[in-house]
This record gives C-alpha cells, sequence and structure tokens, in this order.
C-alpha cells in the first residue's frame, strides 16, 4: 500500500465556526448549471455500504469504459457539500463521472445530514464518510481497485468530510478499526477545515503535516501584517513560502514556513483565488472578486479580474478589469484559479450567486457561464486569449 500524503490541497481555508451559523442551502433550481448538468447522469450502480437504525446509505459508482472486478485501478471518492444539512450525492456526479472517463473508478458517497430534528450532527457525517473509506478499501477486489490508490475528495463542508478522513479520529460503532479510512490522496475544493469557535473568525492559518498532524497557527483579526480579515485561499510555492488571499484586506500576504511575514502585495481588490506556480521562479495568478456593495458598483477599474505577478510582486498580466460583465475578457466574481501544464489558465466564478449582488436590475440569464480557459499566446506571458 502507499504511504499517505496529501498529494493534492487545493484551498485550505478556516472556515465558519458553527453549523448553527451556516445558512440551509437554497432549493436547487431550473437555472442551476449543475443541476442541470449532472440530471444527464447516471452511476453504474448503487451500493450499500452501511446502515444506520433502518436507513441504507449507499455509494454512488462510475465505473469507467472496459472495467472488470479483477482490475486494479485507481478509486475517486466524492463528496458533495451543503453546509452538512444539504444536498445529496447526485450534486458529484459530474466529477465522478469525468474521472470515470480517465480511467478511474469513481464514488459519490451518500451521508447522513445535520439536522437537529433528527439529532444527527456533523460528527454523524464524519462518521459516515470514515465509513465509506474503509468499506471501498475492504471491497477493493469486488470493485477493481488497488486500495492503496484511493482519493479522497470534497467540496465546501464536503471537503471537510473528506479531509477528516485523514484527520479526525471519530469512527462508528461497529466499524472495522483495523482497516484505515485514510486515503493515499487529499483533493479538497474550497474545504471548510476548523469549526470550533477558533475558526474562520479566529481569522488563523493552520499548518498540517503531510500525515494531517497539526503543526502550528499564527494571525488574528486585524490590519497589520500577519492579520486577517478573511482568509480565503492559501498557497505554497517550492521555496517554502506561504500565500495567503486576505480578501477584504484587498492584500496577498507573504509569509515564510514558519509563519513569519516577509511581504505583502496590495493594488488588488477583494483577492480570492489563487495559483503559484512550481520552481525557483513562481508567478502568482490572483482571481480578483470586484465590487460587492452597492457603493461600489458604480465605481470603475475595481474589477472583476484576474491578475498575474512575479514573485517580487511585478504585475506581469491582468485580464478584465474596467467593470464586472459577460464580454469575452470580463468575469463576474473570480473565485478560482489554476494553470495546467502547458500554461493554459483556467478561472471558476461564483457567477450564479454573485449575479443579483453585481446586477441587481436584470434577470439573471440562463446558461450563466462559471468556467473558462484562457490558451497563454506568448512566452511574455502579457496576454491572453479566451478559448
Amino acid at each position: 500500500m502507499l504511504s499517505p500524503k496529501l498529494l493534492l490541497l487545493f484551498s485550505i481555508i478556516a472556515t465558519s465556526s458553527a453549523l448553527a451559523q451556516t445558512p440551509a442551502p437554497k432549493p436547487t433550481t431550473a437555472n442551476d448549471y449543475v443541476a442541470q448538468l449532472v440530471a444527464k447522469l447516471t452511476p453504474t450502480r448503487k451500493i450499500v455500504y452501511k446502515k444506520v437504525a433502518d436507513r441504507e446509505l449507499s455509494l454512488h459508482v462510475f465505473q469507467p469504459d472496459g472495467w472488470q472486478a479483477s482490475d486494479k485501478r485507481v478509486c475517486y471518492i466524492t463528496i458533495h457539500g451543503g453546509g452538512w444539512t444539504g444536498m445529496g450525492p447526485e450534486r458529484m456526479y459530474a466529477f465522478a463521472d469525468h474521472y470515470a472517463e480517465l480511467g478511474l473508478v469513481s464514488v459519490s458517497v451518500q451521508y447522513r445530514l445535520a439536522s437537529t430534528k433528527t439529532n444527527t450532527t456533523v460528527f454523524d457525517c464524519v462518521k459516515d464518510v470514515r465509513s465509506a473509506v474503509r468499506y471501498v478499501r475492504a471491497h477493493a477486489d469486488e470493485l477493481g481497485i488497488d486500495p492503496g490508490k484511493i482519493i479522497a475528495s470534497g467540496g465546501s463542508a464536503g471537503g471537510h468530510l473528506a479531509a477528516s478522513t485523514a484527520m479526525f479520529d471519530v469512527n462508528e460503532d461497529g466499524d472495522d478499526l483495523n482497516i484505515s479510512p485514510l486515503p493515499s490522496a487529499l483533493v479538497l475544493l474550497f474545504p471548510v477545515i476548523d469549526t470550533s469557535a477558533e475558526g474562520y473568525g479566529n481569522a488563523r492559518i493552520h499548518r498540517f503535516d503531510g500525515h494531517g498532524r497539526y503543526i502550528q497557527s499564527w494571525g488574528q483579526p486585524g490590519t497589520e501584517p500577519g492579520e486577517f480579515n478573511v482568509v480565503h485561499n492559501v498557497t505554497c510555492d517550492d521555496l517554502g513560502r506561504v500565500y495567503v488571499a486576505d480578501r477584504e484586506n484587498h492584500r496577498v500576504q507573504i509569509f515564510d514556513g514558519e509563519g513569519r511575514f516577509l511581504a505583502q502585495w496590495n493594488n488588488l481588490y477583494r483577492p480570492a483565488g489563487l495559483f503559484t506556480s512550481r520552481g525557483p521562479n513562481p508567478i502568482t495568478v490572483i482571481g480578483e472578486g470586484g465590487p460587492q456593495t452597492p457603493i461600489e458598483k458604480a465605481v470603475p477599474n475595481l474589477g472583476a479580474r484576474v491578475t498575474v505577478l512575479d514573485a517580487s510582486g511585478r504585475r506581469l498580466a491582468r485580464i478584465g478589469g474596467w467593470r464586472p460583465g459577460t464580454g469575452p475578457c470580463e468575469f463576474i466574481a473570480p473565485h478560482c484559479v489554476v494553470i495546467d501544464k502547458e500554461g493554459a489558465l483556467y478561472v471558476g466564478e461564483v457567477s450564479y450567486s454573485n449575479w443579483p449582488k453585481k446586477f441587481p436590475d436584470r434577470p439573471r440569464p440562463a446558461g450563466l457561464r462559471s468556467l473558462r480557459k484562457f490558451r497563454r499566446i506568448s512566452v511574455a506571458a502579457d496576454s491572453a486569449r479566451v478559448r
């Protein structure tokens, strides 16, 4: 079995503290692009992995073409968000289907939803996903997977639950504790990590080792160096520096690996998404959310936009920026950014939820885009073409 490593950690965000403070998710509507997308997808089969009282919980399995039980494929487990209180495994079908097309066995997990009416807590959600990973590992021969190559992934509250498979020791009575729930890799999408009173409201960065063991924390609310007002994204470079999107302070702060302040980048507006490249001369791509309040919306040149900086903070490129919009090089609300090995830039936006804030007098258009790819067309990286 491979030694467990947290290979992919897209964004660790210290996030809100109490379940009672988490609003219930809004009902899915016909204009929800994800709902429209997953409605066309069907899992290969559903497997009951656990029974709690009179309720059965299922794994929604997507098998790749050519699958055989004798295979030893990588397994991709995906866990839905929804504030621990809403949505379901169908929400992550698009991820499961995508990785099945790439040859992995993909599993979308059903878990109990937290509710005061049923006395179900977030601890029960954690127990369920840990049970799910144990089931997958124990039934690797039936699923056609390698038990040493299990990836756990999730978004928002689902990211928290995916992380719980590696970081927490909360187990269901009756689980076989000799079977490890620890995945070989984590892929965490805007995850909730700290749900305590010391989390989001306390504006801190938490450092863990590759096995999920806590090392240190730093930061507090404020505007001075080393203080934060909404930690929205964190990246690292190969030199050990830590980059923090300090969103409501309109800056990116840079620290060494021990949390010592090194520098900060200003002239940004609500930086939300971060990506830092590999190598001795990294570049950092910053997705800036742009105006949010009514008084800001009439002010030009605040974004939404994407900015590219070199390691010294010198601006190399900027896309968008005059005002939010739907044009080829305009954005509504960049939220996450990443560059692939070929230099293409991907920008994910929270367009659907931000439309009423940015354009309150205009109806939300159908099929509102939320993900775009920009192709790099020059070595200088001073321009990009939408594709």
